[in-house]
């Protein structure tokens, strides 16, 4: 299973990249839409290629009707992050925007995990995994200053 976490970690290695080329692509257009549109598109592209080379088939309205609104709205979320990092990145730079996203994750999911929310694993609050988050914002701090 460790090399589950190995994937992540590479994973983790090309989320830098993504706010730089997107924003050199609305720096050259002007147009910072736009490069959240291309991101998007190509991703969307990606996708389906995938869907349709992997032989999957469009689920049926009933399947789709069952689940609940709200887990239709990753799209949206993803939306959020490409174009928040198309202008913060530029302004920030690339370190403080990544260790600034980190701590509203780790935040958050120490609520997810308490209240285990939208079906996580209960993971109880305790003083070191808020002491953890803390020094996260504690870094954030002196990488921003």
């Amino acid at each position: 299973m460790f090399w589950l976490v190995i994937i992540g970690i590479l994973v983790g290695c090309l989320l830098p990249l993504q706010p730089l080329i997107n924003a050199k692509l609305s720096h050259g257009t002007g147009l910072p839409v736009f490069a959240a549109l291309v991101n998007f598109a190509g991703g969307a592209v990606l996708l389906f290629s995938l869907f349709i080379a992997m032989g999957f088939q469009w689920p049926e309205v009933k399947k789709l009707s069952s689940v609940p609104w709200y887990a239709y709205l990753g799209g949206l979320l993803g939306c959020i992050f490409v174009i928040s990092g198309i202008y913060l990145v530029p302004r920030l730079g690339a370190t403080v925007f990544f260790v600034a996203l980190l701590t509203g994750q780790l935040g958050v999911s120490l609520l997810v995990d308490h209240y285990s929310l939208l079906g996580a694993p209960e993971n109880s609050l305790s003083l070191a995994r808020i002491m953890g988050v803390g020094l996260v914002g504690m870094g954030l701090f002196f990488i921003y200053k």
